[in-house]
């Protein structure tokens, strides 16, 4: 509701905006909606860029927070890829392993 006051009573590029943006990006990431808080801190990053430039602390600060995210949630997906991997290496054991037992042929 803050972020929608924000935008009326200034422009919808303003700083204030991007503190906003910013704060609920941190809460949004601290609740695991990481999708959600990839994106506003995309925004408030663009916000902070055009308004102080990239060298600003805010700047290099949404930044680094965006990175770390992103970095986050490849780690993430790759855990997952692995585990999927491993699932389906065990299932393919266990046939092996159960058809040795049987002498059947395994394609």
């Amino acid at each position: 509701e803050a972020l929608v006051i924000a935008k009326r009573w200034r422009a919808a590029k303003s700083f204030q905006v991007a503190d906003i943006l910013y704060k609920t990006a941190m809460v949004e990431r601290e609740a695991g909606n990481w999708t959600e808080a990839l994106q506003l801190y995309e925004k408030a990053l663009s916000i902070y860029t055009d308004t102080y430039g990239i060298k600003h602390p805010k700047s290099i600060s949404a930044k680094r927070q965006v990175q770390r995210l992103r970095y986050s949630m490849k780690e993430e997906e790759e855990e997952e890829t692995g585990d999927q991997e491993q699932s389906i290496l065990s299932v393919k054991k266990a046939k092996k392993d159960g058809c040795a037992k049987r002498r059947c042929i395994i394609s």
